[in-house]
């Protein structure tokens, strides 16, 4: 069998970023490859200073967290780790160990997330693939989260778009950024929450109770406003809804993992967010949703915007300043779901494309 390494941002704290993780490897390793994750995701890097300060970074981090952390955080925490070390087949790499990651797979899987964002820490070996050979580098949904690439990383990204034997993106502008930067026709494909059927997803969380009467899932990672805030306490009221905010500490489904997350948008009414994947499940469950702007962030919407047109939902992003709940309404998923189904299916072909390729070409 052959052996792929899944290279993502890695951490506990993100339920989309583990979801999609989680979704790729499966789907993987339904292919007959033997996948993990890199759970290391700052080494090797041609700064070594830049590794300590990460380091340095992460422990303060850790210690401030174990300050400053309550009960409930603590065991949000603990739910979110034991999440990744049971779902999650992970690669711990070591630069003192092993000096050379090449050498652990026949091939690594960039994506998806926002591994290409150039705003992010530093990443360049790893995250852009500089480390291997293209011919074992193929990217997956992977974002860059940015409008264009600054002039000072453009160098070095278009060394690495074209060291990719497979290159996609998530987004539309992630596309154009490539076409821009390396001449190639790269195919836009959807987050890997997709590649896993709604049935397959269901095999995962049926067994998990949702103790509530009828409620609206509120998922807000850049914070609410006082006018969501209020429009979401009338709409729910007026219907004689609950408001679950898994990212309330006063709220009891606070202590959730990413599988938690999938089951409460599943059994909600309305999902009211600000997040990508929040979205990504409402429509693979059919579920009514509204998504807004994120609150102080510019760079979150697009990939959102994207997945809204594909589906032919624009109107489903709204700002709170001009909208009221009299306008709050159903989606027909008839057409919906003919939409996302041929978009899947170009995403499974692609990857398929790049498994069978890394099969036959021992």
């Amino acid at each position: 069998m052959r052996k792929a390494i899944i290279i993502t941002l890695y951490g506990n704290e993100n339920y989309g970023n583990k979801l999609q993780n989680y979704a790729l490897q499966e789907y993987v390793r339904n292919k007959n490859v033997i996948v993990n994750t890199l759970t290391t995701p700052f080494a090797p890097y041609n700064d070594e200073r830049e590794i300590i300060i990460i380091k340095i970074k992460k422990i303060m981090k850790s210690i401030i967290k174990s300050i400053c952390c309550d009960n409930k955080e603590k065991s949000k925490i603990t739910k979110m780790r034991l999440f990744s070390e049971n779902e999650l087949y992970l690669f711990n790499y070591k630069k003192s160990t092993d000096g050379n990651l090449e050498k652990n797979a026949d091939f690594f899987i960039y994506g998806s997330d926002q591994i290409w964002n150039p705003n992010s820490s530093p990443f360049y070996n790893i995250r852009l693939g500089l480390f291997a050979p293209k011919e074992k580098n193929a990217a997956y949904a992977p974002s860059f989260s940015v409008e264009l690439i600054d002039d000072k990383y453009q160098s070095i990204y278009k060394k690495a778009l074209n060291n990719m034997k497979f290159l996609s993106s998530r987004e539309k502008k992630g596309k154009e950024i490539i076409k821009c930067l390396s001449g190639v026709e790269s195919e836009i494909v959807l987050d890997p929450v997709f590649l896993l059927t709604k049935d397959e997803w269901n095999k995962r969380i049926d067994k998990r109770k949702i103790n509530h009467n009828k409620y609206i899932f509120v998922y807000y990672l850049g914070g609410i406003d006082k006018k969501t805030e209020k429009l979401l306490s009338v709409f729910s009221k007026s219907n004689n809804y609950q408001i679950i905010n898994i990212l309330n500490k006063k709220d009891k489904a606070y202590v959730s993992d990413p599988f938690d997350f999938v089951n409460y948008i599943k059994n909600a009414e309305y999902v009211f967010t600000d997040s990508f994947h929040a979205v990504a499940f409402s429509i693979i469950y059919n579920k009514n949703f509204y998504v807004m702007n994120r609150l102080n962030s510019s760079n979150m919407i697009s990939r959102i915007n994207n997945i809204l047109s594909i589906c032919k939902l624009e109107e489903r992003l709204i700002d709170t300043n001009n909208f009221n709940k009299e306008e709050i309404s159903a989606i027909n998923y008839l057409n919906v779901n003919k939409f996302i189904n041929n978009e899947i299916r170009k995403s499974k072909g692609y990857l398929n494309n790049v498994l069978n390729y890394y099969k036959n070409n021992k």
